[in-house]
């Protein structure tokens, strides 16, 4: 899966998510609107990949 990725250098799209830490990860649907947020890691989270990968193709 190929998807498009984006730099914020200056930390504007992070902080106009609410973001404060890093990762962070926003995504937004081909309509504009954002489907998702995430913020930080954690080890615990073991499904996180196979969950993103789901919604992923969901948007498809």
């Amino acid at each position: 899966m190929t998807l498009p990725l984006a730099y914020d250098p200056g930390r504007k799209a992070h902080n106009s998510f609410g973001f404060t830490g890093v990762p962070a990860l926003a995504i937004i649907d081909r309509r504009g609107q954002v489907r998702f947020t995430h913020e930080g890691y954690n080890s615990a989270e073991a499904d996180f990949r196979r969950d993103l990968l789901q919604l992923i193709q969901t948007l498809e």
